[in-house]
């Protein structure tokens, strides 16, 4: 049974505090400004970080350093806050700031799913605790997509985003008594959406734990994307929860892809021409073209003096997995 009752326990404190092994962010402020090596550890910031050396998985099985639910939920919602206080997350994402809390919290976080799988929580809990994690990994997944995060590893973030939707919905699909979080229900479908052609069948065979109106709506979005409906699919999206349009960033990037092959497909000829403007509309950029003009440049193609792209100058290409031009909104 898990006895620790606080974020970190005094043992790991000692030990980090003896090996200079303080993060900035749990220090004292009397002391985080200056070197790592003069860090003085403030108890009531300190939490268990992940443990990343096999030799030292049985130290985790130990009751006395194994936090309960209870303190897993209240770890879980002091690092979402301290997260949280970087505010313009999207235009912040090549900050320190922003780096410090990102790595930070996803390191503390694997550890409370450590935790949480050595004392093997029931489904109730670890939903709970997963509909908590899920928003931080989908929103950073895509924030660090759109923008150059030095500290952002896709792999990795993408393992750790997987790891938690795998499982939250074996847990789910244990459990009849749980009503999955509508948002994040979604959001599970999108992020598969790109790579999985049969996920509409997964998706009604889901239908019985989801709302009409969630059911409707990832319904559309999925079905808007695999007809190559691009049109439909960004009208949908502008109107979705970021959490949800974070969760759609890889989607978009192939969506717009497939779009450019069907507009040279359907438009060109010799002196066929589009105004950007409406190019830029169809395929969900923002009002401010900087981000739509970048796009076109992949393809070779810069805008007349009219504004308008001569379809037969495109020339098409597959985009790169990381790019991010491709994935602005």
């Amino acid at each position: 049974m898990a006895t620790c009752s606080t974020m970190c326990s005094v043992s790991e404190i000692r030990f980090r505090s003896k090996n200079m092994l303080i993060d900035k962010l749990e220090a004292t402020a009397s002391s985080r400004d200056g070197p790592r090596s003069k860090f003085v550890a403030d108890p009531d910031k300190m939490v268990k970080e992940y443990s990343r050396s096999a030799a030292d998985t049985h130290k985790c099985n130990k009751p006395e350093l194994l936090r309960p639910f209870p303190v897993l939920m209240q770890t879980v919602d002091y690092l979402l806050d301290l997260f949280n206080e970087n505010k313009d997350r999207r235009q912040r994402v090549t900050s320190s700031n922003f780096l410090s809390a990102f790595l930070f919290v996803s390191d503390r976080l694997r550890a409370v799913r450590q935790d949480m799988i050595m004392q093997n929580l029931d489904s109730t809990q670890t939903i709970t605790l997963m509909e908590k994690m899920l928003p931080f990994y989908l929103e950073t997944d895509g924030v660090c997509k759109m923008a150059t995060c030095s500290g952002y590893n896709s792999k990795l973030h993408d393992f750790q985003l997987e790891e938690c939707f795998g499982r939250w919905y074996e847990e789910l699909n244990a459990s009849n008594d749980v009503t999955p979080n509508p948002l994040i229900s979604s959001a599970f479908f999108f992020r598969q959406l790109h790579r999985k052609p049969t996920l509409l069948q997964d998706l009604y065979t889901f239908r019985g734990k989801l709302s009409e109106e969630v059911f409707s709506l990832t319904k559309s979005v999925i079905s808007s994307y695999n007809s190559n409906n691009y049109y439909r699919f960004f009208k949908l999206f502008k109107d979705l929860d970021p959490l949800l349009q974070y969760s759609l960033s890889d989607s978009v990037s192939y969506i717009r892809q497939s779009a450019m092959r069907i507009i040279y497909t359907a438009f060109k000829t010799p002196v066929s021409k589009l105004p950007s403007h409406l190019i830029s509309d169809w395929l969900g950029f923002p009002s401010d073209t900087i981000f739509f003009v970048d796009f076109l440049q992949l393809y070779n193609v810069i805008p007349d003096d009219q504004g308008n792209v001569h379809i037969s100058a495109i020339k098409l290409i597959d985009i790169l997995e990381n790019d991010q031009t491709s994935r602005q909104y």
